[in-house]
């Protein structure tokens, strides 16, 4: 738990230049989502297991050192990363649920305390179904996913950081809108 207060700490303390990587990142996102599908399926299939490994390794050794559990984690970094490779569909629907909640995450949903579940039902539910609809439908899911989730995360960052604090809703959706057609049509027409 501590290393991941110390990671929440770093992560505080370097906001800003990380948030521009996690903009370049949308932006390559937006506009070679397709292309970069294995890049994108062993980051993430490598990011989950290395997560989990931390969650899960300090219970099953609960005296195990730092370093231990870190070399563990990554052990199964590793490990999810062949299974994303060898298994096809679990890289496809790690990938896809990724851009469903990036997408999700965008939303605007009620901030009232009484919407609170429903929201994480309506995120878990659009979630499920991006992931699963990637895996049956891999190309055409993967160019509307990423285009929306690469257009709609730059635009909505760069909303918060640069445009005037009273722009309005619609047109802020607008300009989303059509970073997301331009990074669609730009994929679909440079892929086979």
């Amino acid at each position: 738990m501590e290393m991941i207060r110390t990671a929440l700490a770093y992560v505080q303390q370097y906001q800003m230049p990380l948030m521009v990587g996690y903009m370049i990142l949308a932006m390559v996102l937006c506009f070679c989502g397709y292309m970069l599908t294995k890049v994108w399926t062993l980051l993430l299939t490598s990011g989950f297991g290395f997560g989990l490994g931390l969650i899960i390794i300090p219970h099953l050794i609960p005296d195990a050192s730092r370093i231990v559990i870190v070399i563990l984690a990554l052990n199964c970094a590793i490990i999810s990363a062949v299974i994303s490779l060898k298994v096809n569909k679990y890289g496809l629907f790690m990938l896809g649920s990724a851009l469903g909640f990036m997408i999700m995450q965008v939303v605007p949903f009620p901030a009232d305390e009484n919407w609170t579940i429903i929201v994480y039902m309506l995120t878990m539910g659009g979630i499920l179904i991006a992931g699963i609809l990637t895996m049956e439908k891999e190309k055409d899911m993967i160019l509307i996913l990423s285009a929306v989730a690469g257009g709609t995360t730059v635009v909505t960052t760069l909303a918060g950081y640069i445009m005037p604090t009273g722009l309005d809703a619609k047109i802020l959706w607008g300009i989303a809108a059509l970073v997301s057609a331009m990074g669609y049509f730009i994929q679909k027409f440079s892929t086979k």
